[in-house]
């Protein structure tokens, strides 16, 4: 039976997580199961998992609901989401670069993913090379993404994007682990992030992790 708060019978966090990768997460809500095996209240959540366990186990719960997941997401609370793509105005490396001189950087270019990147090129010259009498420039191309929008970003990218572990690390003075994730938020949010991530067109480019 479905319902919005699983019955954790008082196991461990850790537990909890092993207990539903056993095939205990059938006909259940992600954003339940993912509430149910997490420290933390409605505002941050902490999860025993790395980036890529969490896909595996957001994975895990699709395999074990292959004929419906898409109707398990989590109870409709009216939250929308917007997928964490890279996005700007202008190139974000402009003011980097225009210790060189300035200038604005106007070319762009879409690499093989679809993303749209600067095409801007600036040449100078160091101080030992002005001394010659042919003195070669040096070359810095700008490749700074502008533009995710339009791409289909994989589970991964998306989690990793949404994990304040590595933001948080400096601030709390938080040794840096590689099997926690943190987020701003409880387990229904993430889900509908998932959600967002498998509703991505087109379909045939969707996945689960970065290449």
């Amino acid at each position: 039976m479905r319902v919005e708060h699983i019955d954790t019978e008082s196991r461990t966090v850790k537990a909890q997580t092993y207990h539903l990768l056993a095939g205990h997460m059938t006909g259940q809500y992600l954003g339940a199961c993912l509430n149910s095996c997490r420290w933390g209240g409605e505002t941050t959540i902490q999860y025993e998992l790395g980036v890529k366990e969490l896909v595996q186990f957001i994975d895990s719960w699709i395999k074990q609901n292959p004929e419906n997941f898409q109707e398990l997401w989590c109870l409709d609370r009216g939250e929308i989401v917007q997928l964490p793509y890279v996005h700007h105005d202008r190139c974000p490396e402009e003011k980097k670069y225009n210790s060189f001189g300035k200038r604005i950087h106007e070319h762009t270019i879409k690499d093989y993913g679809g993303r749209l990147r600067c095409a801007e090129f600036h040449y100078h010259y160091d101080n030992e090379e002005i001394k010659k009498d042919k003195p070669k420039p040096i070359v810095h191309q700008c490749y700074a993404i502008i533009s995710e929008r339009g791409t289909v970003l994989p589970l991964e990218t998306i989690i990793k994007r949404l994990n304040l572990e590595s933001f948080l690390e400096p601030i709390l003075m938080m040794p840096h682990c590689n099997n926690k994730t943190i987020f701003p938020f409880d387990g229904h949010t993430l889900a509908l992030y998932v959600q967002a991530w498998y509703n991505q067109e087109p379909r045939e480019k969707v996945r689960l992790y970065e290449e």
